[in-house]
């Protein structure tokens, strides 16, 4: 029974895996359609709370906002510098 658990766990991790390899490739490609500084700032449907920088349109300046961990776009950096270096 031990093993069934392990395995299923492991199954879990990897389908979690991939799930973030699309987002990422679905960000690369939004970020290349469109340039980021004009993307909305999107929180994305999970429930994680990481503090992130984004640019935007409305204040004309970067501003902090909170990333739910998956499917962001671009517009999200680490740093308010990162941000302000993308987005003059």
């Amino acid at each position: 029974m031990k093993h069934l658990w392990l395995l299923v766990v492991l199954v879990a991790v990897a389908f979690a895996a991939e799930d973030e390899k699309a987002d990422k490739a679905k960000e690369t490609k939004e970020n290349k359609e469109a340039n980021v500084c004009e993307l909305e700032l999107e929180t994305g449907p999970c429930r994680a709370a990481f503090r992130k920088y984004g640019y935007s349109k409305e204040k004309k300046s970067c501003v902090e906002f909170i990333y739910g961990g998956c499917s962001g776009n671009g517009n999200n950096f680490e740093t308010l510098e990162e941000c302000k270096k993308a987005c003059p």
